[in-house]
């Protein structure tokens, strides 16, 4: 299904706007002395030679490291083990169970966390209603074991597993949730996350504003995307990243209600839409050359970050360091 063509409004008003009043991508050229936007299927976006400065010392900031996710999944491990120690002291079988999670695809995202791969964005837009996220899980054997027990025996057994039931408000800490908690705080215990640490609370409030000023300047790459995706039919944009919030905001107004949002009548006009506007800031992002002039102006302002914090930078290098080379391989 396509929408007929509208204007959207300014920036400060669009959150207001439901997605049946989005315009679809039209045809045309950019008028901003770039070439025409590609039409071709299997374009990438251009390449940005770098990455940025600071990044891997955000990850080690906010947990989002590739070392963080492997000690995440060891943590995972050891409190499953934990976790079925206790239930056999306790008189339960429990066995111990690690989900799997499958991520399909991410479009190959440059340095800005951008997809470059046109054929993706061509199935899943911005990955809001078409979600290129599949989560497979292996079935649990403890689910199995329930349904084998009577009506006390299950309650036994999940109060022996979170701690009794609780009919009152209050905090409860991990360790008065049952074999679960316990198992928790003794799997974690050694964690080292900087977003965690005392010490390293200076250094986060400094680069969160860092992050905060950056991101509200409008770059003149930033300027002539926006007028590319005028010149295409998708007015009312300022920056490039207020595409993927503004149908971000809009799946969530839309579809904020219900569980499975395929099932609303909605969702294929939607759908469309959303890989109709994905397609646009794709091929306008190809036509600006943003992503290298983008990436050029924040490695810049992040190279001046961190030659002014880098003591500090180098402290967190030394601590996160320490404790990775710490985790079984």
């Amino acid at each position: 299904m396509r929408l007929n063509k509208t204007r959207i409004i300014k920036r400060d008003a669009m959150t207001k706007l439901t997605f049946l009043t989005v315009v679809v991508l039209g045809t045309g050229a950019c008028s901003n002395g770039t070439e025409g936007v590609s039409s071709d299927a299997t374009a990438t976006t251009n390449v940005i030679a770098t990455s940025s400065p600071l990044s891997e010392y955000a990850d080690m900031l906010w947990g989002a490291s590739s070392d963080m996710q492997h000690q995440l999944h060891q943590e995972m491990i050891r409190r499953e083990e934990l976790i079925a120690e206790c239930m056999h002291n306790a008189g339960f079988e429990y066995i111990p169970h690690v989900p799997r999670i499958t991520v399909v695809g991410d479009g190959r995202p440059d340095g800005l966390g951008l997809p470059t791969d046109r054929e993706w964005v061509e199935q899943f837009g911005f990955g809001m209603a078409n979600s290129h996220i599949q989560e497979t899980y292996s079935p649990n054997p403890n689910d199995t074991i329930l349904e084998g027990l009577s009506e006390s025996e299950r309650i036994a057994y999940q109060a022996t597993m979170f701690g009794p039931p609780r009919f009152d408000t209050g905090i409860v800490t991990m360790d008065e949730m049952g074999c679960y908690g316990l198992a928790f705080v003794e799997a974690t215990q050694d964690r080292m996350w900087a977003q965690d640490l005392e010490e390293f609370a200076p250094l986060r409030t400094a680069l969160s504003d860092f992050y905060a000023r950056r991101n509200a300047i409008i770059t003149d790459a930033d300027t002539d995307w926006a007028n590319c995706m005028a010149d295409v039919g998708f007015p009312g944009f300022s920056f490039q990243g207020d595409a993927q919030r503004y149908v971000g905001d809009s799946f969530s107004t839309a579809f904020g209600t219900y569980l499975n949002p395929s099932e609303s009548p909605e969702f294929e006009t939607f759908s469309q839409w959303e890989i109709d506007l994905a397609l646009a800031d794709f091929d306008c992002r190809i036509a600006t050359n943003f992503a290298p002039r983008q990436a050029a102006v924040r490695w810049e302002a992040e190279s001046e970050f961190l030659a002014d914090h880098q003591a500090a930078l180098n402290d967190l290098r030394v601590a996160y360091e320490q404790r990775i080379w710490s985790i079984p391989r």
